[in-house]
């Protein structure tokens, strides 16, 4: 027996596994299924030479530090024992774990029956395992110091804390590291290869940050079948055919699941069971509340449809109405490299927006915002207001609002200032009662205000073109928010929302009667950008006074709305 398995199970990594399981957990039956097969295919693939770089999402419960930290390595050692490894993962006791374990199964009766011809050890520590071939097991934690180490094998398990996938400061520093440290401790010979195994946690965590830099066969094998027969080049693909069908019930029978998405929440849920780093049907921002209006950027005087649920159709004028730009800068060059971005910079983004009010009660307006136009590169100080400007001339804003916090306030400073002068107000936490610059107040937490925008959002009354060149970016931003690796777009979003809801409307606008509601409402009209006189005894606000035309027609002489005269 013991002669069959040194020659056999060198020969393969998933009989290896089978048969080293109960000297490793004994008394725990293992439950072998299809994520199993592929995560020994892969790493196989990586021990022949097939894969170099390889990236795993697969959920809890599939043995993955286990299989990759454990299993493998010690596999590996008995077929190619002068292998030199390093491990990391986003906890020291974590690593010290493993390596306990594989020092636990390379020293047992099991392993030392069938290969201690082929290694000796010489260190066997916490931190170092070297074996007399000058093989080495090298655990680490992310962030630490790897200086005199160096790997043929990189294997990254789970290299950064759930706990702070969310704070910029502690991913950027994570970051960081995987770019400038991980990667120089890699050996450049013939067996060369990196192996990252983690739940998503965001859409710029580790998995995300290499496959934006490209060269990685990705497996993800999710916990319910999504629908998409994922593969990759080895020959691996999705076997399961039935949407929700789980990777197997033994380990996830459907009670477990259902309390497991419960108490993981959507977040949770998308990142350690999907493996998306946000909910498919979107964040605190989902896909469905992004309504379309048919065709891509209008022009001034093309008429838009804005349909709503149940039938009514609004058709508005962009030159009617109020139109407004809210401005988000990019960071600092600084600021940039502090938070870990110096690979991938922020964008600086102009957001076009028309606002009409669907309700005469100046208490409830009920807006309905659009997104008309967005432009926005990674451009240098240099190119910021001459695109603003640009922008203005081509859309004629009543107002251009400018994200005002820290050193973003200098732009304002510098567009208010120019010559012309442009209408510029300040997005920031200024209450407008005590800044005439102002033009309404923001929560400085980016998170509280998509919260702030998300009621207007939810209740149909915000829409994007059909087509727009920077329209996937857009999407992206706003639905994986607060786990994409960009936020400006949203920010633009939740900046055009609180600007639309801060507008004292014109009382002309009435809401529709019920019997109007059955036909589509042809306005063509909006707000004609006079100003009626002010109450001298009322408090004034930066948007007071601001004229709609009613959007439903004028009355008959009944005195009735007629939706189809105008």
């Amino acid at each position: 027996m013991a002669r069959r398995q040194t020659e056999a199970l060198p020969k393969s990594l998933k009989a290896y596994v089978k048969a080293a399981w109960n000297i490793l957990v004994p008394g725990r039956p293992l439950v072998w299924h299809f994520g199993l097969d592929a995560i020994c295919d892969h790493l196989e693939a990586v021990s022949h030479g097939q894969i170099e770089k390889l990236i795993m999402n697969v959920p809890p419960g599939m043995l993955k530090s286990t299989m990759v930290s454990v299993f493998w390595p010690t596999w590996e050692w008995t077929w190619r024992p002068p292998l030199k490894w390093m491990f990391s993962s986003y906890a020291q006791n974590l690593s010290y774990r493993d390596a306990g374990y594989r020092r636990q199964l390379i020293q047992s009766r099991w392993y030392q029956q069938r290969w201690r011809y082929k290694f000796g050890l010489t260190k066997a520590g916490d931190e170092v395992v070297q074996n007399t071939y000058m093989g080495h097991f090298f655990a680490t934690s992310t962030g630490a110091s790897t200086t005199g180490f160096r790997g043929d094998r990189l294997v990254l398990d789970d290299p950064q804390d759930p706990s702070g996938a969310e704070s910029e400061v502690k991913r950027g520093s994570t970051i960081e590291w995987l770019n400038r440290t991980w990667p120089t401790r890699r050996d450049a010979g013939p067996w060369s290869a990196e192996v990252l195994i983690q739940q998503r946690l965001h859409e710029m965590d580790a998995t995300g940050l290499y496959l934006s830099q490209g060269g990685w066969v990705h497996l993800k094998i999710p916990l319910e079948y999504k629908g998409k027969a994922w593969s990759t080049p080895i020959g691996y693909k999705e076997p399961r055919t039935k949407l929700g069908e789980v990777i197997t019930d033994t380990i996830y029978p459907p009670a477990k699941v259902v309390d497991l998405k419960k108490r993981l929440g959507p977040y949770g849920a998308a990142g350690q069971l999907d493996q998306e780093p946000a909910p498919s049907e979107g964040g605190i921002i989902k896909r469905a509340w992004l309504r379309e209006y048919p065709g891509t950027t209008p022009k001034m005087d093309d008429e838009i449809p804005f349909e709503m649920p149940g039938g009514l159709v609004y058709r508005i004028r962009p030159r009617n109405c109020i139109r407004f730009c809210i401005v988000d800068p990019a960071t600092t060059e600084q600021q940039t490299i502090a938070r870990g971005k110096q690979n991938d910079p922020d964008w600086f983004v102009l957001g076009a927006f028309l606002a009409f009010a669907t309700n005469a009660d100046p208490k409830d307006p009920r807006p309905i915002v659009a997104l008309l136009d967005i432009d926005m590169g990674k451009w240098s100080g240099e190119d910021h207001e001459p695109k603003i400007k640009a922008f203005h001339e081509k859309w004629e804003f009543q107002i251009i609002a400018v994200e005002s916090f820290g050193f973003q306030l200098s732009l304002f400073q510098k567009l208010k200032n120019g010559s012309p002068p442009l209408p510029v107000k300040k997005l920031s936490n200024a209450d407008p009662e005590n800044d005439d610059d102002a033009i309404c107040m923001i929560d400085a937490d980016k998170a509280a205000r998509a919260y702030n925008a998300a009621p207007l959002m939810a209740d149909a009354r915000f829409f994007i073109p059909t087509y727009h060149l920077y329209l996937g970016e857009y999407i992206n931003q706003n639905t994986l928010f607060p786990n994409a690796s960009h936020d400006d777009c949203m920010d633009v979003t939740s900046g055009a929302v609180a600007v639309a809801q801060s507008i004292k409307y014109d009382q002309r606008g009435v809401q529709v009667a019920e019997q109007e509601k059955e036909h589509p409402v042809d306005t063509g009209a909006g707000y004609t950008g006079d100003r009626l006189p002010k109450d001298q005894d009322e408090e004034s606000h930066p948007m007071e006074g601001i004229r709609t035309v009613s959007p439903y027609g004028k009355r008959d002489a009944r005195g009735l709305r007629n939706p189809y005269q105008r």
